[in-house]
């Protein structure tokens, strides 16, 4: 099996990309960035799975670099980074950011 070497964008670039879809589809493109300690997860009968993944609507301000450290960190391997709009808190679209 022949591997593929992965050219990554820059942050900057993938966020002016990231940006411009949400542009397209007329969602806030002001973003707010979660991380795996803003999620919720409760149980939900009435759900797939059964679980229902929320995300806190109150947030604690994180260190601008969380962002870059976390890309960064995606980086590091040859795999898929997903970013991802959760919904919406006042006029910003949720986004966090995920790696496969």
């Amino acid at each position: 099996m022949t591997s593929v070497a992965i050219t990554r964008p820059t942050l900057t670039a993938a966020l002016a990309a990231w940006k411009t879809v949400l542009a397209e589809r007329k969602l806030a493109t002001e973003m707010l960035w979660i991380f795996e300690e803003n999620l919720c997860f409760e149980k939900k009968a009435d759900v797939p799975g059964g679980i229902h993944i929320g995300f806190q609507t109150r947030f604690s301000p994180v260190p601008q670099e969380s962002l870059e450290i976390a890309y960064e960190h995606f980086c590091e391997n040859d795999t898929r980074i997903v970013f991802y709009r959760l919904g919406e808190n006042k006029g910003r679209s949720v986004c966090i950011l995920l790696g496969d």
